[in-house]
C-alpha cells in the first residue's frame, strides 16, 4: 500500500496530475507488453519452426458435421478438412457451437477501447490504473497507451465521444506522459466473456472438436497456460488417434 507521495515517487508521470490521489497499491511483478507484436512473433515461430500454415482473410461459414464428428470447415475459400478442430474464435464461438455439451456457456462481447500516442517528456514507467475514472495508462517503448470502457456489444465500432473522454481522462491523470495532440492509433476489441467469467477449455460436443474461448479481458494473460491445458486434454482424450508426427 502506498501513500499519495509514494505513488508519485514510484511513478513520476503522476507528478503533474490534476487528479486527487488518495493512495495506491503497488504490484511489483506486474508487467506490460504489446500483444499484437507478441502474436505476430508467435505466428512467425509457428510457421518457420513448426511448419504451421496460417490463412489470413478466410471467413469460416460453418462446421460440416458427420456422425459425432466434424468433417471439415466450410469457408469463403472452400472446404478445409482436418482430423481435429479447435474453436478459439472469441465472441464468434457461440455461432459455431451448435452441439450441447457439459460446461457449455454463452459468450458475450464486452467492448474496450484503446488510444495510443507518441510518448511525451514524462512517459509512465509502469501500468497505472485510475480506479475512479476506470482507465489504465502504460508506456510501450516510444508510445503511451490509454485504455478503458466495458460496453456490452458485438460490434467494434468506435464513437468519437468515447475517444475524447479517454483522452481527457488521460490528460488529467498524466498531462506530460504523451503527445496528446499528435496523431493517435485508435482501436476497439471485444472481450469474450462468459457468465461466470471463466473460459471454456474442453471437448465441445463432437469427438474431434475442442473449444478454447471465453477468457474475458485476460485472453493474452492466460493464452499460453490455456493452450497447455487444452493440449493435455487433447492428448488424453484424442491423442491415441493422432498420427505419430502430431
Amino acid at each position: 500500500m502506498l501513500s499519495a507521495g509514494e505513488c508519485i515517487e514510484h511513478e513520476p508521470a503522476l507528478k503533474a496530475t490534476s487528479r486527487k490521489i488518495a493512495g495506491g497499491v503497488l504490484v511489483p511483478d506486474a508487467e506490460v507488453g504489446d500483444c499484437n507484436k507478441f502474436g505476430r512473433a508467435l505466428g512467425d515461430i509457428l510457421v518457420e519452426k513448426l511448419g504451421a500454415r496460417i490463412k489470413y482473410g478466410v471467413k469460416v461459414l460453418r462446421l460440416v458435421q458427420g456422425q459425432n464428428r466434424v468433417e471439415a470447415l466450410e469457408t469463403s475459400q472452400g472446404l478445409l478438412e482436418a482430423e481435429l478442430f479447435v474453436l478459439a474464435t472469441g465472441t464468434m464461438t457461440g455461432k459455431f457451437l451448435g452441439a450441447r455439451f457439459e460446461g457449455k456457456m454463452p459468450i458475450t462481447g464486452v467492448k474496450g477501447i484503446s488510444v495510443t500516442f507518441p510518448a511525451g517528456p514524462v512517459a509512465p514507467n509502469c501500468s497505472v490504473a485510475d480506479t475512479a475514472k476506470k482507465i489504465i495508462m502504460l508506456g510501450l517503448g516510444d508510445r503511451v497507451r490509454v485504455t478503458g470502457y466495458g460496453i456490452f456489444s458485438d460490434k467494434t465500432d468506435i464513437r468519437q465521444q468515447h475517444v475524447r473522454l479517454l483522452i481527457d481522462k488521460a490528460r488529467a491523470l498524466m498531462p506530460n506522459a504523451a503527445n496528446f495532440d499528435q496523431p493517435q492509433e485508435i482501436w476497439a476489441g471485444l472481450r469474450p466473456t462468459t457468465p461466470n467469467d471463466l473460459p471454456m477449455i474442453e471437448r465441445a460436443g463432437y469427438q474431434n472438436l475442442y473449444v478454447n474461448a471465453g477468457h474475458g479481458s485476460l485472453g493474452w494473460t492466460l493464452a499460453l497456460g490455456s493452450a497447455e491445458i487444452l493440449l493435455d486434454k487433447i492428448m488424453i482424450e484424442f491423442g491415441r488417434d493422432l498420427p505419430p508426427e502430431n
